[in-house]
């Protein structure tokens, strides 16, 4: 009898456990937009990434913003690039924005 009380509090727990992580997914990815500045924007987006690590439109998304600050910083986008053609094999976008990212850095 006793176990039985503790099951629906079990079941809470781990709703609210699965359900945390996507919530703080969405609030970085919200955070990235209303960033006034790229610093902000890759802040936000690298804390998505880390809440996500196998999202490659988030690691593709950081490679874009990398080489949209000034000064572009190509190391970080060529890693994050990467890291989506790893993530997302099939993507094609993903291998052509490498292929553009490694003619850019010649």
């Amino acid at each position: 009898m006793r176990l039985q009380r503790w099951f629906p509090a079990l079941g809470l727990a781990l709703a609210l456990g699965s359900a945390v992580p996507g919530w703080l997914l969405s609030r970085s990815l919200a955070r990235a937009a209303a960033a006034p500045s790229a610093d902000g924007r890759l802040e936000a987006l690298q804390e998505a990434s880390r809440l996500a690590p196998d999202d490659g439109a988030i690691h593709a998304r950081i490679a874009r913003e990398a080489m949209a600050a000034k000064p572009p910083r190509v190391g970080l986008a060529a890693l994050e690039i990467q890291k989506a053609c790893e993530a997302e094999p099939a993507q094609a976008a993903y291998r052509a924005q490498w292929a553009e990212l490694r003619g850019a850095s010649r």
